[in-house]
């Protein structure tokens, strides 16, 4: 009997101890319980637990296309970041496709990332499953470029293509080149903030806009592969009231209108100013050099990363949740002005 009493003892003083500890982890976060079925792990205690037994944080980030120019420095400016906090980071390649946009984010997501960058994809189509899993699962994430209207809570940091648009359009008028044509292949938030920026320009000038020299978008999907801005260009060249310059919405398409100036027995700059936007690689690769509007890649990589860096902390952002970066105009030897 004496035996069985001290047993009993034993037994209800272990169950004591062993709910008091359960309820302690579950005050931690450790566990979570649901009532008539169990007691489990919780998965951000697993997470921090892999993150801890490698020792080093994770990142995704996930990108439209991997092989556009403006890329690499922003990738830079996150890994030099991470790297500084220890943080590896995962780079992910949608090709602007909404489905494998989501597959990534899931994949992420199931190998305990801590946070993403993200530069949603350019598609008509929406599908918001990936970024409402992250939310779900409480990994911190932030928009790059672009953001989706209806989660206003998730960071967003952008360069502001009005401002791009107009400096780019106003130097160019500065040189005295009165008869500016735009290029864009893709109609969208940054091309119609850059042409805003342009028209903005003309309009302070007092100068009419003219529909005929300005492309917003191709007319099929065959004129997206950079052709279409060399047959645009030369057509306009060629017309009766040709542009003596163009503002082109990347450096690729600069290029394009480049090889028609020079095909038409055309001098840049002398003949036609030109203009590029991202301050790509192209810029210095040229005879004459492109002027360019600098998008501060680096930077914006880099700010992404700090910001996600203090949200993930429980650091609050003061005030509005929108950073803006303010591009610069990079001048070279493509729109000194025209030599008439």
């Amino acid at each position: 009997k004496v035996a069985y009493f001290f047993t009993g003892m034993w037994y209800n003083f272990r169950v004591t101890l062993t709910d008091m500890a359960v309820n302690e982890l579950i005050e931690e976060k450790v566990l979570y319980s649901i009532p008539g079925s169990g007691t489990y792990v919780s998965s951000e205690y697993r997470s921090n637990m892999n993150s801890l037994a490698n020792n080093v944080a994770s990142w995704g980030v996930v990108l439209p296309d991997l092989v556009v120019d403006i890329y690499p420095l922003f990738i830079r400016g996150v890994e030099d970041f991470a790297r500084l906090h220890n943080i590896n980071t995962v780079i992910c390649n949608t090709d602007n496709d909404v489905k494998k946009q989501n597959e990534h984010i899931m994949r992420l997501i199931d190998s305990n990332v801590t946070g993403v960058i993200v530069i949603p994809t350019i598609s008509k189509e929406t599908d918001e499953s990936g970024f409402k899993a992250l939310m779900e699962k409480k990994i911190p994430f932030v928009f790059c470029n672009r953001d989706l209207p209806s989660m206003p809570t998730v960071p967003y940091i952008y360069s502001n293509d009005f401002y791009g648009g107009y400096i780019a359009t106003r130097h160019l008028l500065e040189k005295n080149y009165k008869r500016i044509a735009y290029i864009a292949l893709e109609r969208y938030k940054a091309s119609m903030d850059r042409f805003c920026g342009y028209t903005a320009a003309l309009a302070e000038k007092g100068i009419d806009i003219d529909r005929s020299i300005i492309c917003l978008e191709p007319f099929d999907e065959n004129t997206k592969n950079g052709d279409f801005s060399y047959d645009f260009a030369k057509q306009i060249l060629k017309s009766s009231n040709p542009p003596d310059a163009f503002f082109c919405f990347n450096d690729r398409i600069a290029l394009s209108v480049y090889r028609a100036l020079r095909d038409c027995g055309l001098k840049v700059s002398d003949d036609v100013g030109l203009v590029g936007y991202d301050n790509t690689s192209i810029c210095e690769a040229l005879e004459i050099r492109l002027t360019s509007v600098c998008f501060k890649n680096y930077e914006m990589g880099r700010w992404s990363a700090k910001i996600l860096y203090n949200v993930q902390k429980g650091e609050k952002l003061e005030g509005t949740n929108i950073f803006v970066l303010q591009p610069e105009l990079v001048i070279r030897e493509s729109c000194l002005g025209r030599k008439f």
